[in-house]
Protein backbone atom coordinates (compact mmCIF):
# COMPACT_ATOMS: atom_id res chain seq x y z
CA UNK A 1 0.00 0.00 0.00
CA UNK A 2 1.25 3.32 -1.07
CA UNK A 3 1.01 6.83 0.27
CA UNK A 4 -2.50 7.99 2.12
CA UNK A 5 -4.11 10.63 -0.56
CA UNK A 6 -7.37 12.60 0.95
CA UNK A 7 -10.28 12.04 -1.04
CA UNK A 8 -11.24 14.81 -3.57
CA UNK A 9 -8.09 16.75 -2.55
CA UNK A 10 -5.40 18.62 -4.93
CA UNK A 11 -1.60 17.82 -3.70
CA UNK A 12 1.64 18.02 -4.93
CA UNK A 13 3.47 14.81 -4.88
CA UNK A 14 6.57 13.83 -5.14
CA UNK A 15 7.40 11.24 -7.85
CA UNK A 16 11.04 9.60 -8.91
CA UNK A 17 13.62 8.92 -9.39
CA UNK A 18 14.19 9.08 -12.96
CA UNK A 19 17.42 7.64 -14.01
CA UNK A 20 19.38 7.46 -17.60
CA UNK A 21 17.52 4.83 -19.20
CA UNK A 22 20.94 3.76 -20.33
CA UNK A 23 23.25 3.03 -17.51
CA UNK A 24 20.18 2.91 -14.77
CA UNK A 25 21.92 5.07 -12.50
CA UNK A 26 22.39 9.03 -13.74
CA UNK A 27 19.70 11.03 -12.46
CA UNK A 28 17.79 12.98 -15.25
CA UNK A 29 17.22 16.25 -14.13
CA UNK A 30 15.99 17.76 -17.19
CA UNK A 31 12.86 16.43 -18.49
CA UNK A 32 9.70 17.71 -19.49
CA UNK A 33 6.92 15.92 -17.97
CA UNK A 34 3.79 17.24 -19.11
CA UNK A 35 0.27 16.06 -18.26
CA UNK A 36 0.16 13.59 -21.01
CA UNK A 37 3.03 12.10 -19.76
CA UNK A 38 1.86 11.64 -16.17
CA UNK A 39 -0.85 8.42 -16.32
CA UNK A 40 -3.08 7.64 -13.46
CA UNK A 41 -5.80 4.64 -12.68
CA UNK A 42 -8.13 5.05 -10.19
CA UNK A 43 -8.79 2.03 -8.12
CA UNK A 44 -7.87 -0.20 -11.11
CA UNK A 45 -9.69 2.02 -13.66
CA UNK A 46 -7.96 2.37 -17.43
CA UNK A 47 -4.93 4.30 -17.31
CA UNK A 48 -5.50 7.68 -18.75
CA UNK A 49 -3.88 11.16 -18.47
CA UNK A 50 -3.87 13.07 -14.96
CA UNK A 51 -6.84 15.95 -15.17
CA UNK A 52 -4.42 18.62 -13.72
CA UNK A 53 -2.75 20.47 -16.57
CA UNK A 54 0.32 21.66 -15.38
CA UNK A 55 3.73 19.59 -16.42
CA UNK A 56 5.85 18.13 -13.12
CA UNK A 57 8.57 20.32 -12.35
CA UNK A 58 12.44 18.92 -11.35
CA UNK A 59 13.26 19.14 -7.59
CA UNK A 60 17.11 17.15 -7.37
CA UNK A 61 18.32 13.88 -7.66
CA UNK A 62 16.14 12.98 -10.43
CA UNK A 63 12.74 13.88 -8.07
CA UNK A 64 9.86 15.96 -9.30
CA UNK A 65 7.50 17.26 -8.14
CA UNK A 66 3.95 16.46 -9.96
CA UNK A 67 0.49 18.18 -9.08
CA UNK A 68 -2.48 16.79 -8.88
CA UNK A 69 -6.04 18.03 -8.45
CA UNK A 70 -9.29 17.07 -6.95
CA UNK A 71 -10.59 15.28 -10.17
CA UNK A 72 -7.56 12.78 -9.92
CA UNK A 73 -8.03 11.97 -6.35
CA UNK A 74 -11.98 11.49 -6.14
CA UNK A 75 -12.01 8.04 -6.41
CA UNK A 76 -11.65 6.01 -3.04
CA UNK A 77 -8.90 3.28 -2.77
CA UNK A 78 -5.80 2.46 -5.22
CA UNK A 79 -4.33 5.85 -7.42
CA UNK A 80 -1.65 4.10 -9.43
CA UNK A 81 0.62 6.75 -11.23
CA UNK A 82 2.87 5.97 -13.96
CA UNK A 83 5.28 7.73 -15.59
CA UNK A 84 7.56 6.50 -18.85
CA UNK A 85 9.54 9.53 -20.27
CA UNK A 86 11.83 9.03 -23.06
CA UNK A 87 15.70 8.97 -22.17
CA UNK A 88 14.53 7.90 -18.86
CA UNK A 89 13.82 4.32 -16.87
CA UNK A 90 9.91 4.05 -16.19
CA UNK A 91 8.56 5.34 -12.83
CA UNK A 92 5.83 3.77 -11.01
CA UNK A 93 3.94 4.90 -7.39
CA UNK A 94 1.08 3.84 -6.04
CA UNK A 95 -1.49 5.71 -3.35
CA UNK A 96 -4.14 5.25 -1.65
CA UNK A 97 -7.21 7.74 -1.83
CA UNK A 98 -9.08 7.36 1.87
CA UNK A 99 -11.82 9.44 2.83
CA UNK A 100 -11.38 12.80 4.68
CA UNK A 101 -12.09 11.94 8.43
CA UNK A 102 -9.42 8.52 7.55
CA UNK A 103 -6.80 11.44 6.50
CA UNK A 104 -7.45 14.17 9.05
CA UNK A 105 -7.60 11.52 11.86
CA UNK A 106 -4.11 9.97 10.61
CA UNK A 107 -2.38 13.45 9.89
CA UNK A 108 -4.59 15.88 11.89
CA UNK A 109 -6.72 16.07 15.34
CA UNK A 110 -9.76 14.54 14.17
CA UNK A 111 -10.83 11.19 15.64
CA UNK A 112 -12.39 8.02 13.52
CA UNK A 113 -15.98 7.44 12.96
CA UNK A 114 -17.15 4.60 13.88
CA UNK A 115 -20.80 3.63 13.10
CA UNK A 116 -22.41 0.89 14.90
CA UNK A 117 -23.37 -2.44 12.82
CA UNK A 118 -23.85 -4.60 15.81
CA UNK A 119 -24.91 -4.91 18.79
CA UNK A 120 -24.87 -8.48 20.73
CA UNK A 121 -23.79 -9.94 17.89
CA UNK A 122 -27.20 -9.29 16.73
CA UNK A 123 -27.22 -6.61 12.92
CA UNK A 124 -28.35 -3.06 14.00
CA UNK A 125 -29.96 0.03 11.79
CA UNK A 126 -27.01 2.49 12.41
CA UNK A 127 -29.89 4.26 13.62
CA UNK A 128 -31.22 1.97 16.34
CA UNK A 129 -29.38 4.22 19.05
CA UNK A 130 -30.87 7.40 17.44
CA UNK A 131 -33.87 6.56 17.56
CA UNK A 132 -33.86 5.90 20.68
CA UNK A 133 -32.16 8.44 21.91
CA UNK A 134 -34.97 11.01 19.96
CA UNK A 135 -38.11 9.05 20.52
CA UNK A 136 -37.83 7.96 24.24
CA UNK A 137 -37.97 5.03 26.17
CA UNK A 138 -40.70 2.41 25.61
CA UNK A 139 -41.32 -0.02 28.14
CA UNK A 140 -42.66 -2.58 26.20
CA UNK A 141 -39.93 -3.27 24.32
CA UNK A 142 -36.34 -1.29 25.77
CA UNK A 143 -35.02 -1.99 28.67
CA UNK A 144 -32.51 0.37 30.74
CA UNK A 145 -30.64 -1.00 34.00
CA UNK A 146 -28.66 0.78 36.40
CA UNK A 147 -30.02 4.35 36.70
CA UNK A 148 -28.41 5.39 39.28
CA UNK A 149 -29.11 9.41 39.11
CA UNK A 150 -30.99 11.39 36.28
CA UNK A 151 -30.31 15.29 36.64
CA UNK A 152 -33.46 16.31 34.64
CA UNK A 153 -36.34 15.29 33.32
CA UNK A 154 -37.69 17.30 31.19
CA UNK A 155 -40.97 15.27 30.12
CA UNK A 156 -42.42 11.80 31.39
CA UNK A 157 -46.07 11.97 29.89
CA UNK A 158 -47.11 8.34 31.59
CA UNK A 159 -46.03 9.38 35.37
CA UNK A 160 -47.40 13.28 34.81
CA UNK A 161 -50.68 11.87 33.71
CA UNK A 162 -51.38 9.87 36.90
CA UNK A 163 -50.10 12.41 38.88
CA UNK A 164 -51.90 15.41 37.66
CA UNK A 165 -55.27 13.48 37.73
CA UNK A 166 -54.89 13.02 41.09
CA UNK A 167 -53.68 16.69 41.76
CA UNK A 168 -57.18 17.48 40.10
CA UNK A 169 -59.53 15.41 41.95
CA UNK A 170 -57.54 17.18 45.01
CA UNK A 171 -58.40 20.59 44.17
CA UNK A 172 -61.28 20.09 42.90
CA UNK A 173 -62.34 19.23 46.91
CA UNK A 174 -60.42 21.39 48.31
CA UNK A 175 -62.07 24.36 46.22
CA UNK A 176 -65.16 23.78 47.98
CA UNK A 177 -64.30 24.10 51.41
CA UNK A 178 -63.74 27.59 53.85
CA UNK A 179 -62.06 27.37 57.08
CA UNK A 180 -65.39 26.41 59.11
CA UNK A 181 -65.64 23.30 57.13
CA UNK A 182 -62.12 22.38 57.41
CA UNK A 183 -62.53 23.11 61.12
CA UNK A 184 -65.98 21.38 61.93
CA UNK A 185 -64.23 18.25 59.97
CA UNK A 186 -61.02 18.35 62.01
CA UNK A 187 -63.31 18.22 65.32
CA UNK A 188 -66.09 15.61 63.70
CA UNK A 189 -62.70 13.26 63.91
CA UNK A 190 -61.25 13.94 67.56
CA UNK A 191 -63.09 12.29 70.09
CA UNK A 192 -62.66 13.64 73.81
CA UNK A 193 -62.33 11.06 76.18
CA UNK A 194 -63.76 13.43 78.79
CA UNK A 195 -67.12 14.15 76.97
CA UNK A 196 -70.02 14.53 79.15
CA UNK A 197 -72.28 11.94 78.46
CA UNK A 198 -73.71 10.64 74.77
CA UNK A 199 -71.16 13.61 73.73
CA UNK A 200 -69.32 10.97 70.77
CA UNK A 201 -66.80 13.82 69.64
CA UNK A 202 -64.93 17.09 71.08
CA UNK A 203 -67.21 19.44 68.75
CA UNK A 204 -70.39 17.89 70.39
CA UNK A 205 -68.76 18.02 73.60
CA UNK A 206 -68.03 21.73 72.59
CA UNK A 207 -71.76 22.04 71.65
CA UNK A 208 -73.36 21.17 75.10
CA UNK A 209 -70.61 23.26 77.33
CA UNK A 210 -71.60 26.33 74.93
CA UNK A 211 -75.28 25.94 75.59
CA UNK A 212 -75.06 25.69 79.23
CA UNK A 213 -72.53 28.62 79.44
CA UNK A 214 -73.50 31.17 76.71
CA UNK A 215 -77.15 29.53 75.85
CA UNK A 216 -80.55 30.42 76.48
CA UNK A 217 -82.90 28.21 79.23
CA UNK A 218 -85.88 28.44 80.18
CA UNK A 219 -88.03 25.87 82.77
CA UNK A 220 -86.26 27.61 85.51
CA UNK A 221 -87.97 26.52 89.09
CA UNK A 222 -90.00 24.18 87.41
CA UNK A 223 -89.18 20.48 86.62
CA UNK A 224 -87.92 20.40 83.70
CA UNK A 225 -84.82 23.14 82.65
CA UNK A 226 -83.98 23.43 78.91
CA UNK A 227 -80.65 25.13 77.31
CA UNK A 228 -80.62 26.14 73.91
CA UNK A 229 -78.02 26.21 71.45
CA UNK A 230 -75.94 29.55 70.73
CA UNK A 231 -78.18 30.58 67.68
CA UNK A 232 -81.49 29.44 69.88
CA UNK A 233 -82.61 27.03 67.12
CA UNK A 234 -82.55 24.21 69.35
CA UNK A 235 -82.58 22.49 72.66
CA UNK A 236 -79.48 21.53 73.35
CA UNK A 237 -79.87 19.90 76.62
CA UNK A 238 -83.14 18.85 78.53
CA UNK A 239 -82.91 18.18 82.08
CA UNK A 240 -85.43 16.99 85.14
CA UNK A 241 -84.88 18.37 88.52
CA UNK A 242 -86.32 17.68 91.65
CA UNK A 243 -87.30 20.15 94.43
CA UNK A 244 -83.91 20.87 95.45
CA UNK A 245 -82.74 21.74 92.17
CA UNK A 246 -80.51 18.34 91.22
CA UNK A 247 -80.85 17.04 87.84
CA UNK A 248 -82.55 13.38 88.26
CA UNK A 249 -82.29 12.90 83.69
CA UNK A 250 -80.49 14.45 81.18
CA UNK A 251 -81.12 14.31 77.21
CA UNK A 252 -78.42 16.36 74.89
CA UNK A 253 -78.13 17.00 71.23
CA UNK A 254 -74.56 17.92 70.39
CA UNK A 255 -75.02 17.80 66.61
Amino acid sequence: MGLFLKVSTAVTVKIGPFVDETNGKDAETGLTLTQADIRLSKNGGNIAQKHEANNATTDELGYYDCPIDADDTDTLGRLQLMVHESGALPVYHEYMVVTANVWDTLCGTDLFQTDLTQMGGVAQSATDLKDFADDGYDPTTDKVQGVVLCDTTTTNSDMVTDVSADVTAIKAVTDTLVLADIADAVLDEVVDANAPANADTLRESVNLIASIVAGKSNGGGTTTIKFRDLGDTKDRQTATVDADGNRTAVTVDGT
